[in-house]
């Protein structure tokens, strides 16, 4: 008679048994019915969460049937069932010093992505120079729970008169977190300043380090310039009335140009009085994380002016 080995005992057990007078096929177990007696419950499958190392059930009865997680790398407090994240980390806080970058770079060169549908959450995606390599790793360490190595990556493109070039792009994971913000930001799909902003200095470097310029007027004498090309007048006085209100009188509202695409006209902030820009630089360069745009005045910054 054919025998197995029970995985569990390693003893040997006959692949046809009587159970109760009936005559049962075990041709399919890998244990004894000494280990696991016949018909009795099975031993759960389970999984351990990568974020939160909790165990969790390979498989789970919902209301709309049964749901096999086995390909999950989360758990469903760690990422919720159709929540757009089924092998993604789903966070739904971010800390003061995440949301103050986050600010910063929504004020400048990042942007939140349009989720294709309402069970898609949105990214942040923010492109550089190439240069600034350096200065996206810093993005992506800030957000170790949403940026993979795979996130950011050198692309190629093409400009306008067909000439090739190279740029460093940041993607991040999708999470209701950018949802939430995408909904402050672009309420109507075109981004906005949210009117409860707060500046603060971490917010101001990002900003500054995404758009724009620090000028040299002479030994000593800093402009600073503010790019705020895509927001409205409205918006652009907003954020030229927070830069008065922390470093004082001297904050200038210039129209660039009209844009090519919409007719609009365009605004830039300056800060034209050496003395706000000097306070300023002061409350930005501990924390400002291109380091190509600080050097432009931290050999002035211990200046006896400055």
């Amino acid at each position: 008679m054919r025998t197995k080995i029970c995985r569990d005992c390693g003893s040997e057990f006959h692949l046809y048994q009587e159970v109760d007078g009936d005559r049962k096929d075990l041709r399919s177990r890998s244990v004894c019915l000494d280990c696991l007696p016949y018909n009795a419950s099975k031993p759960l499958k389970t999984k351990i969460c990568m974020y939160c190392g909790c165990v969790f059930p390979r498989s789970i009865i919902t209301d709309d049937g049964h749901r096999n997680l086995d390909k999950r790398l989360y758990c469903l407090e760690c990422s919720p069932y159709n929540g757009g994240n089924s092998n993604r980390l789903f966070h739904d806080t971010l800390s003061d010093i995440q949301k103050e970058i986050l600010n910063g770079h929504l004020l400048g060169d990042g942007n939140l992505t349009n989720p294709l549908n309402e069970r898609h959450n949105s990214s942040f995606r923010i492109c550089r120079s190439t240069e600034d390599m350096d200065y996206l790793t810093w993005t992506a360490l800030a957000f170790p729970d949403y940026a993979t190595r795979k996130g950011l990556k050198v692309r190629s493109g093409s400009r306008k008169d067909g000439t090739p070039y190279e740029f460093a792009d940041l993607n991040m994971r999708r999470s209701s977190v950018f949802s939430e913000y995408r909904n402050k930001w672009y309420p109507s799909g075109k981004k906005v300043v949210p009117t409860d902003l707060i500046l603060t200095p971490l917010t101001i470097a990002v900003w500054l380090a995404d758009d724009r310029s620090v000028r040299l007027r002479y030994k000593s004498a800093i402009n600073i310039v503010f790019s705020t090309l895509d927001f409205s007048h409205e918006n652009v006085l907003f954020l030229a009335d927070s830069l008065t209100s922390l470093y004082g009188k001297g904050v200038s509202v210039y129209t660039v140009r009209k844009s090519e695409h919409s007719g609009n006209l365009q605004y830039s902030i300056c800060l034209t009085n050496t003395t706000i820009s000097q306070k300023l630089i002061r409350d930005i360069d501990p924390v400002m994380p291109l380091l190509r745009k600080a050097k432009i005045w931290r050999g002035l910054i211990n200046e006896p002016d400055m």
